[in-house]
């Protein structure tokens, strides 16, 4: 693709193959809860090449194998965006980053996937009934200001990375709200109730 800005009408986008793009590019639903792009269960994603900026807001995603990949040393941001029974909700899958702002994740696999050495960052975001919340390899996350409810795990630092958790909320998550491995968590104010 071109640099530019894609708008989406309200609707049901049904993917047929991967949508990839290489270039900056704004992606702009119509409304969060009317714009749908939906995988019908195949391996297909939104998956960013480029090494510059992809901004998408106001869309959901549902039944994809990745909703927003982020496929190389490039920014992502996802702002206001709904990840739903995805495998992976975003997936940052090199050393690039990934931003969301004010997104929903609910019953994917992995909400927010961060593979390899990259950033994923979320703020004012909810995640529910996600099988992990945020899962970190050897990268970072960093969650501010999240809820997370009745995930199987609310955050996982998996790997040697780096977790920070500053104002968020964990309820009834199942296995752990936190969980760390080899690397390092710092949590800030924030609040855990059991179910």
């Amino acid at each position: 693709t071109t640099n530019g800005v894609r708008g989406i009408l309200n609707g049901t986008h049904t993917l047929t193959a991967d949508v990839t793009i290489s270039k900056d590019c704004t992606i702009k639903g119509q409304s969060e809860n009317g714009v749908i792009i939906n995988g019908n269960n195949n391996a297909y994603s939104v998956r960013y090449e480029g090494t510059g900026t992809l901004t998408v807001s106001n869309c959901t995603f549902t039944s994809n194998d990745v909703g927003i990949w982020n496929n190389s040393t490039g920014t992502v941001f996802a702002i206001n965006c709904t990840f739903t029974s995805n495998t992976y909700g975003i997936l940052n899958y090199d050393t690039g980053t990934v931003t969301a702002t004010g997104c929903i994740f609910t019953s994917n696999d992995s909400a927010a996937y961060n593979l390899s050495t990259g950033t994923v960052t979320a703020t004012n975001c909810t995640f529910s009934s996600n099988n992990y919340g945020a899962y970190n390899d050897t990268g970072t996350v960093t969650a501010t200001n999240c809820t997370f409810t009745l995930n199987a795990m609310g955050i996982c630092n998996n790997g040697t990375g780096t977790g920070t958790a500053t104002g968020c909320t964990f309820t009834s998550n199942g296995y752990y709200d936190v969980y760390n491995s080899s690397g390092t968590v710092t949590l800030h104010c924030n609040t855990y109730t059991s179910g």
